[in-house]
């Protein structure tokens, strides 16, 4: 719990999902800035598995550009210039375009510093003008995870997730880590710490009773922030099923559209598919039709497996839902076990993004089991006296991949 939490009471807004029944898949800046999207980009958004964009263009454009995203069911989130400017600026932006049909919310900041935290910052005296004039729709703003705070600031990181709960309230937890093996540039961050994060922001999600939001990062080649080595297949879907084991109610990808800090994003900067739009494609149209598992799901407990420990998380050392024991390989796998709509739900998710792994799962016959392939099951077993034998299953979970699990 945040240091203060005895002497402060928070104040989250209720969250109003964008996307009702669905879990969010968001892409940030699919248009340039002074450009209204042509029907084929929001075309190819929706063929992609988006259901929402973050949209940061001219005043001018914008009411177009909001009509033609809602047009194909991408409900967008506005970030503009005049959300940072004066109150009476902010509030008039606000009220002119807070009735859009489809407007999914408001971000500000790409990211957070300490000082943005504080009571009384700017940031917090924007948060409030626009939850005064629109207090329907969220509001957010990126936070720094804890591998690139500790570098650049100078409180504990704890105490600058305390400042974010109650001097900003969000309307819900967006976790932005850039995780890639190859360390280049080097503020990407090493797949070691990643699990680490997901456990603050679950733990802030229970605690404030607003959800998760994870970023994807697919930016590559030449640039500030361009990874040298495009995201895999099995990159993109290790961290989004890792976000959705861990509760995460959307998903938003880092970038769509690329500018002149990479080569290249979902699509190049003149708009050509990339590698990286096939992956995403793949990996969404599997969120959705996992959409009865994650979709409002409560985040029961985690567990991990493997010789190393990720920071931050808890080992499985006893059974964990209707898994008496299991074996996997020397990389590991989380463990999660999440509910929804009464039914209880087992998730597995490969450590590793580049080699798959072996595993040996031993069920208790106590439970009725069933194997979730997307919108079917498949039927293992039913309750017998005898339970001390275990049930065994055995699996390959490719790299980055998942498997899930339904007991009753």
């Amino acid at each position: 719990m945040p240091e203060n939490s005895e002497t402060r009471t928070p104040k989250n807004p209720v969250y109003l999902s964008p996307t009702p029944g669905k879990i969010t898949i968001a892409a940030f800046y699919p248009t340039k800035g002074t450009v209204t999207p042509s029907t084929q980009i929001c075309i190819d958004m929706q063929d992609c598995g988006f259901n929402s964009a973050i949209i940061n263009v001219s005043t001018s454009v914008l009411k177009g550009t909001v009509d033609f995203c809602v047009k194909r069911g991408i409900y967008p989130f506005i970030h503009n210039e005049r959300l940072m400017q004066t109150e009476a600026a902010c509030k008039k932006f606000i009220n002119d375009n807070k009735g859009l049909t489809g407007l999914g919310g408001w971000m500000l900041k790409d990211t957070v510093a300490a000082v943005d935290a504080k009571e009384g910052s700017a940031l917090d005296n924007m948060i409030g003008w626009i939850r005064e004039a629109d207090p329907k729709h969220p509001v957010f703003t990126g936070i720094q995870p804890g591998s690139e705070f500790l570098s650049t600031g100078t409180n504990s990181y704890r105490q600058y997730i305390a400042d974010f709960e109650y001097n900003l309230s969000p309307s819900f937890w967006p976790y932005r880590y850039f995780s890639r093996y190859t360390l280049s540039p080097s503020q990407h961050s090493p797949y070691s710490s990643f699990y680490n994060g997901l456990e603050t922001f679950a733990f802030m999600t229970r605690y404030t009773n607003v959800p998760m939001w994870s970023y994807v990062n697919t930016l590559s080649g030449t640039g500030s922030s361009g990874d040298t080595t495009p995201a895999t297949e099995a990159q993109i879907r290790f961290e989004v099923f890792s976000a959705l084991a861990y509760g995460a109610q959307g998903i938003a990808y880092w970038r769509y559209l690329p500018e002149s800090d990479a080569t290249n994003g979902l699509v190049t900067f003149n708009g050509e598919k990339t590698d990286q739009w096939y992956h995403a494609q793949k990996v969404n149209q599997e969120v959705d039709s996992y959409t009865r598992v994650f979709a409002g799901c409560n985040l029961v407990a985690c567990r991990h497996t493997g010789l190393r420990q990720p920071a931050g998380t808890c080992m499985l050392s006893e059974s964990f839902g209707p898994l008496m024991s299991m074996e996997s390989g020397s990389s590991g796998v989380l463990l999660s076990h999440v509910c929804n709509q009464g039914l209880n739900y087992l998730v597995i998710v490969n450590h590793s993004v580049t080699a798959s792994q072996e595993l040996t799962l031993n069920f208790s016959r106590y439970w009725s089991l069933y194997k979730v392939n997307g919108p079917t099951e498949t039927a293992y077993l039913m309750p017998t006296l005898d339970i001390t034998a275990p049930f065994t299953l055995k699996a390959t979970l490719p790299a980055g991949g998942y498997l899930v699990y339904r007991w009753e």
